[in-house]
C-alpha cells in the first residue's frame, strides 16, 4: 500500500488507486506501510481489512497501537 520505513529494494508500492480499483472483484487485505491513520484510507477505497506489523511493533505501547488500528477500521 504503502513504501515500509524497514525494507528497502521493493517495488513501487500500489497505494489506494490499487484497491478502488480492484475493490469488489475479491477480496482485498492491504499490507505495506500502514498505520492507524493510513488504515482508514486503505478501509475507505474498498479494502476488506488491513495487516501490519510496524505500526504495533515499532510503537511504545504496542496494545494501546493495536487499540488504535481497531478503531481505525471499525
Amino acid at each position: 500500500m504503502y513504501a515500509p520505513s524497514r525494507k528497502v529494494g521493493l517495488r513501487a508500492p500500489l497505494g489506494t488507486d490499487a484497491v478502488r480499483a480492484a475493490a469488489g472483484i475479491v477480496p482485498l487485505v492491504g499490507i505495506g506501510g500502514i498505520d492507524a491513520v493510513t488504515a482508514r484510507a486503505v478501509r475507505a477505497a474498498g479494502a476488506h481489512g488491513v495487516a501490519v506489523i510496524g505500526a504495533i511493533w515499532r510503537r511504545r505501547d504496542p496494545v494501546a497501537a493495536a487499540r488504535e488500528l481497531v478503531e481505525a477500521v471499525a
